[in-house]
Order: C-alpha cells, then structure tokens, then sequence
C-alpha cells in the first residue's frame, strides 16, 4: 500500500508492482512513466494518466474514486 498526504486528504491505496517484462503496463495501456491507472472499489478503471502528477491533480484524481 502507499499513502498519499495533501492538507486536505489522506489516503491510502494498493500498489501493484510490475513484472519485469511490464505485463501489468501492457495490459492497461501504458503510454510512459510513471503510469497511473486509478482503479475503483468495484475494479473499474476510472482513469489512467501518464507522466507527473501534481499534488491537486492527484488529489482530484482520488476524490473521483471515492465518489
């Protein structure tokens, strides 16, 4: 799991490591690193994105998974 602080938020969330010949990237469409795919509670894929993350986009981000 990995925890994500802002000043409004605090969450914590699985994180998937890859294999070594990047099944997991392939499988959801990696387009370059880092690669995010935000995955419901119900394991819809809500998002992907590539490249860097600001805090207020990641933020964004985790408040649409938590409805």
């Amino acid at each position: 799991s990995a925890s994500v602080a802002t000043k409004n938020t605090v969450a914590t969330a699985p994180v998937l490591r890859d294999s070594a010949a990047s099944d997991a990237y392939i499988a959801y469409g990696g387009g370059a690193l880092p690669f995010y795919v935000f995955i419901d509670a119900d394991g819809n894929v809500v998002r992907r994105s590539s490249g860097e993350l600001d805090v207020a986009t990641l933020e964004t981000y985790m408040q649409e998974i938590a409805g």
